[in-house]
């Protein structure tokens, strides 16, 4: 597996930089977001994994491919709200102790998710489940669950790009309070 990773922040060091787009969006810290971004193709996305760090910062998870084939990457978006690309977050879970040796368990094991034959999204779905199997999250390991919920995101990125980028922060109906 390709891997280009950025290692995980000092909390202390993230700041969230200056609200240039999607002013009153935010995150809440520990959680786990799907995030969809807007691709220059109509009707087609990147989807990520973030861990929010800050209300408007995150650890972005995705498989992604610049031309050299498709590679994990694991970083800090220091400005994710302000991208002119982001469609939506949904809220699917928390870690389930968002403390930093917990989150380094997770970056450790997202990064054990298999990318080969994978696109962002069938990366994602399949990160999730695992993720959600090792009980890091606060998540079912329910394939059912989890295509809803791919369902689910899709729909508020589709209504996002509708409304001519009105990008949305919303929590999924499988979140459990």
């Amino acid at each position: 597996m390709s891997s280009r990773d950025g290692g995980i922040p000092n909390p202390s060091t993230i700041t969230n930089g200056e609200r240039t787009h999607n002013q009153s969006l935010e995150l809440e810290p520990g959680m786990l977001y799907i995030t969809l971004f807007r691709l220059e193709k109509d009707g087609t996305y990147h989807w990520a994994l973030v861990v929010a760090t800050t209300n408007r910062t995150g650890m972005v998870y995705h498989n992604t491919n610049d031309g050299d084939g498709f590679y994990l990457s694991r970083f800090l978006h220091p400005h994710l709200l302000n991208s002119t690309k982001f469609l939506t977050a949904v809220k699917v879970s928390r870690l389930t102790d968002y403390e930093r040796k917990f989150h380094e368990e997770f970056h450790t094991r997202i990064g054990d998710v298999p990318i080969e034959g994978r696109t962002c999204r069938t990366w994602l779905l399949e990160a999730l489940f695992e993720v959600a199997d090792q009980g890091l999250i606060d998540l079912q390991p329910n394939k059912a669950q989890i295509s809803r919920i791919e369902t689910e995101a899709l729909d508020h990125a589709i209504r996002a790009a509708g409304r001519r980028g009105v990008a949305t922060v919303v929590t999924s109906f499988c979140f459990e309070t």
